[in-house]
């Protein structure tokens, strides 16, 4: 299913770009301000990018080039797509998988301390937090955080990118901001739905058994709730990674982060064909195995569950 799934991608995204209107090889030409161009000069470099031959015979030559590695030519740098893309790629990963881990860390324990703490202060502060977090855009608080902690107090750098190797203290301020940022939605998602599984393993036969036997908070929590409530924080927590991977394209137009998103919006407003369909396939590629190792895991998870 999950080849099925990138066929279907594929085929979709390669559709939706010829259906935009407009010609990206005359967008080319308005952008590098040639005025008079003859139709023998656009027909040939249509067959450069070989946008005159059938659409079939596109996508097909599309996706062979994509299963030897050679995701195409970029009709806006004339360069090839896999070296932009791998070269903006670390920098999504390193800012999504870092929001990740942060909203993951922080979010189960606090969801098995609102579990614990039920009806409690703790309880109702961190879980309002945590609707509060779920339901605030992020683009938006993109803007009010660079507005509050860039313009006004000046503590955190407006926008961009430094790698850590080349100087780890400006790439940490740079990307306290697009971290919680992308943080904000897996951080609140995983805090609610570790409470809520939590609190029904809590009430499950067993675990009230272990309670009787005079075991120990800690004991009961951890051997005995934790692993079972874990397959629902699982399934979430695998759909909050491919939201991130995803929510990069806001986050990296906001703050200006060179990453594979922002790649992605740029190629779609000058119509790169070969680009758009490439990143989004890569994006697609992410989530499937992603969903794929979730699904494995559950095995691991919850012994009952076995896969023949």
């Amino acid at each position: 299913m999950a080849l099925v799934v990138l066929v279907l991608v594929s085929v979709v995204v390669f559709g939706a770009m010829r259906l935009l209107p407009g010609d990206p090889i005359r967008l080319i030409m308005a952008q590098s301000e040639i005025i008079a161009m003859d139709e023998t000069a656009l027909q040939n470099l249509r067959h450069e990018f070989g946008l005159d031959r059938p659409v079939i015979v596109q996508y097909f030559s599309w996706v062979g080039g994509v299963l030897k590695g050679d995701f195409g030519t970029s009709i806006m740098s004339r360069g090839p797509v896999a070296d932009e893309m791998w070269h903006r790629l670390p920098i999504t990963l390193h800012v999504g998988l870092l929001a990740f881990i942060i909203g993951v860390a922080i979010g189960i324990p606090a969801g098995i301390v609102c579990a614990v703490k039920r009806g409690k202060w703790a309880d109702s502060f961190v879980t309002g937090m945590a609707n509060i977090g779920i339901t605030v855009p992020v683009f938006w608080l993109g803007v009010m955080m660079m507005y509050l902690f860039a313009l006004r107090l000046k503590w955190l750098p407006t926008s961009g990118y430094t790698s850590p190797f080349d100087d780890f203290w400006l790439s940490t301020r740079q990307l306290v901001m697009p971290v919680f940022c992308l943080a904000l939605f897996p951080l609140a998602g995983t805090v609610r739905q570790t409470r809520s599984s939590m609190l029904e393993v809590l009430g499950q036969d067993y675990v009230r058994t272990a309670w009787s036997k005079g075991l120990k908070q800690r004991a009961v929590i951890m051997k005995h709730s934790l692993k079972n409530s874990l397959i629902p924080v699982v399934t979430l927590s695998g759909m909050q990674l491919t939201m991130v991977v995803g929510g990069a394209v806001i986050v990296e137009q906001v703050f200006t982060i060179p990453g594979i998103g922002r790649y992605l919006i740029t190629s779609i407003n000058a119509q790169d064909y070969p680009a758009v369909q490439s990143v989004v396939l890569l994006i697609a590629i992410i989530v499937v195995v992603i969903n794929l190792l979730i699904d494995l895991s559950y095995g691991w998870l919850d012994p009952r569950i076995r896969y023949n």
